[in-house]
Formats: structure tokens, sequence, C-alpha cells
């Protein structure tokens, strides 16, 4: 849980601990059945296998897991729920890893809608280099600031978006060089499809119904 892991791990650590409260309480109610006279060898067994099942799927995770974090970490649990084949482990995997990735689609969508790299724990898919200035251009209009400004940082690149990871990258350029040029007076995500050009707004398609609503209504 130290903060130099980063938002992933927080969130991998936060979910686990919400799934060994579940098992906190079962001992606690074992334990309560134990000092009434009320708990076999057999009621105790059939009591605990089901969590049994979780711990080990935990202990599986965590063994895996070890030092990873970012990118690195969504990839670790995403193979470990692809090569699981029984069902009821394979949708906790599947629970740990929706609350993994929480963070680091955010980080996406932060930076594909506003041009904005939100990466303090370096954990990201991409990298700023800090030395490039874009000052530079001033002096050297082939300064290679839109080439190695910000670059993809390809242990963090998770195996699920691999193909769109050049695409993501390019997409956050250009509304950064943007947002450079006008601060803040162009923001895609807070921007109605209605007041932008017909060709910008169906980049907002991928954000949900209301877009597609618009696009109908100004077609008709």
């Amino acid at each position: 849980t130290r903060y130099e892991y980063g938002l992933c791990s927080h969130a991998l650590v936060n979910e686990l601990q919400v799934i060994l409260k579940d098992f906190y309480v079962l001992v606690a109610q074992l334990e309560y059945l134990l000092n009434q006279n009320k708990l076999t060898l057999q009621k105790f067994v059939y009591l605990l296998y089901p969590s049994s099942k979780v711990l080990y799927v935990l202990d599986v995770l965590c063994k895996e897991v070890n030092e990873k974090v970012g990118g690195e970490l969504v990839n670790c649990l995403y193979t470990l729920y692809l090569h699981q084949g029984d069902p009821e482990s394979k949708v906790l995997y599947q629970r740990i890893l929706e609350k993994a990735v929480a963070p680091y689609i955010h980080m996406i969508a932060s930076w594909i809608f506003r041009g904005e790299l939100v990466d303090n724990y370096h954990e990201f898919l991409l990298v700023e280099d800090r030395s490039i200035d874009k000052e530079a251009l001033l002096e050297d209009y082939n300064a290679s600031y839109w080439d190695n400004k910000y670059t993809l940082q390809p242990r963090h690149v998770v195996s699920f978006l691999h193909t769109y990871a050049n695409k993501i990258l390019v997409c956050g350029k250009y509304l950064h060089i943007v947002r450079d040029c006008l601060g803040d007076a162009l923001v895609l995500s807070d921007m109605r499809p209605n007041q932008m050009p017909r060709s910008s707004r169906k980049m907002l398609l991928l954000g949900g119904g209301d877009a597609t609503a618009e696009e109908d209504g100004v077609a008709a």
C-alpha cells in the first residue's frame, strides 16, 4: 500500500481488503459457534470450503503480482483471468481486474479527451520527457518536440489495448498541442456535440449514447 506503487496497486489492495473482510466475518462466526459448542469438524470444513477457494486464488495472485505496478500489474491480472478455468475463480479474477484497471482507464480518458497526462507514479502507457520544451520550436521548426515529448512506455502497455496504443498516444498529443495554443478554451469532455464541427463530434461517440442521439438529430 505504499504510495510509490501507484494507483492501480492501491485499487488492487483496496479490493483485496474488501474480500478479506468477508473472510474475517466468517472467522468471527466460526469462533462464536465454537464458543457455543455448536461447531463440529464436519461443519467447520463445510463452512470454510468456499473461502478456501478464494484464499487459494488470492495466494496465487499475490505471488504472480509480486512487485508489478501500473500497466504491468494490469497485464498480470488479465493473464491470470484468461488462464483460469474454474468459473467461480474466473469471476473473482474479473472482479479484481475491474477494480485494479479503473485508475488506468481514468488516465486514458484524461489523455484522449483532454490531452492531460495524469500519471504521478509512472504507471501509464506513455511517458513525458520534461527536458523537451515547446519553446524550442521557435528556434528550430524541425525540433523533436512532437516525436519525443510524449512516447510509449512498452512495459506499461496493457495487452488488450496493444493495437490501440499508438492511436491513444497520437490522439492525446493533438489535444495537448491544441491546449497549449488555446489554453482551456477547447475541452472535448465539457462540450456538447452540437457545439462542435461535425467531423469532431464523431470523437464523442466513444463516450456513450447521448452523442449518438445528438448525431441522429443533426442528420434528421
